[in-house]
């Protein structure tokens, strides 16, 4: 895991024009969602977010080939696709109960 924080780097599409955030594009039309939340204080709380419930993204990745191989980078990629997720409600978030939201396969261009 250390040596992929090193080595593997997602490029940026661009910054948010407020905080200077790293983005990715993302394709797809986005509705709201009001989900109810938990505070830091244990109170439930109404939240709106923006969900796509058809989505992709181009991401183009930077990488050491010298300690990764193109294959080892795509089967990482699966493996965030399939286990952990992106965004609110994703199986890995150490804040929701996973509801299966952000989750996502690798396709060919």
């Amino acid at each position: 895991m250390t040596l992929a924080k090193l080595a593997v780097f997602v490029e940026a599409d661009g910054l948010d024009a407020d905080e200077g955030t790293p983005l990715i594009r993302i394709n797809g039309a986005w509705e709201r969602s009001d989900m109810p939340v938990r505070n830091a204080t244990g109170v439930i709380d109404i939240r709106s977010r923006p969900m796509w419930r058809e989505w992709s993204a181009d991401v183009l990745i930077r990488f050491d080939m010298d300690q990764f191989t193109h294959l080892d980078v795509v089967n990482l990629m699966a493996r965030v696709g399939a286990q952990v997720g992106i965004g609110e409600g994703r199986p890995d978030s150490k804040d929701s109960a996973g509801i299966g939201f952000g989750l996502f396969e690798i396709s060919n261009p």
